[in-house]
């Protein structure tokens, strides 16, 4: 649905489920069409065209190439933001719609390489989701920027993941939780502090227990690394 504030976390949650494979499937069969919708949205719907770059990012990154992904979400969220202002629920819907696709922009320049940019990226995403009251955003934002800078071997990662974790305690979303936990695994090992991690890295586990999802799998790289 356009606008749907949690899609960026329910589109990692439907990784490796049957009902994600069949989505991928078709979308590779009908990659030509979602080019020429997404073009042409870019013109007539800049709304529709950054729902769906929103949602496209994860194909490309398994199909390829990501590039294409990218250029997407920053031409549609450049027309977004030239729309002209409209009622509270339209600018709202319009919001999420662009924390969707700014936070995609960071995960995207992460997984480039990137991490500089990334971090950048995603702090300003942040912000502008505390700015308009999107909580989740918000600590998704904030748990990836701590990932970057973990990244980095930069100071600060651990205390931007345990901010990340304090704005959760209030959300009921395991797999958010499970993926800032995972931050806090990755800031401690950079800090040094094994024991820690170890903690994080079992309380994370204990979250993800009934979900099969992705962020299962990079528990365990995180328990590889440890």
């Amino acid at each position: 649905p356009v606008g749907e504030e949690n899609v960026h976390l329910t589109v990692f949650s439907a990784l490796g489920t049957k009902k994600m494979q069949v989505w991928v499937g078709r979308v590779r069969t009908e990659i030509d069409n979602v080019r020429a919708a997404v073009l042409w949205a870019l013109q007539s719907d800049p709304a529709r065209a950054l729902a769906m770059s929103d949602k496209l990012p994860l194909f490309f990154v398994f199909e390829g190439p990501a590039l294409e992904a990218r250029q997407w979400l920053e031409e549609a969220i450049k027309a977004v933001e030239q729309l002209e202002p409209a009622g509270p629920e339209v600018e709202r819907r319009r919001m999420a719609l662009l924390l969707q696709g700014r936070t995609w922009e960071g995960n995207l320049q992460f997984g480039e390489g990137r991490h500089a940019e990334a971090a950048e990226t995603l702090r300003a995403a942040a912000e502008m989701a505390h700015q308009h009251n999107f909580p989740g955003f918000q600590s998704l934002a904030l748990a990836l920027e701590s990932l970057a800078l973990s990244f980095l071997d930069q100071a600060g990662a651990h205390e931007i993941a345990a901010e990340a974790l304090a704005i959760q305690e209030t959300l009921d979303d395991p797999q958010l939780q499970a993926l800032t936990l995972d931050a806090l695994v990755r800031a401690n090992m950079a800090a040094g502090d094994f024991t820690e991690a170890e903690d994080y890295y079992r309380k994370a586990i204990s979250l993800l227990e009934e979900h099969h999802t992705i962020l299962g799998g990079l528990m365990l790289v995180s328990l590889a690394r440890l």
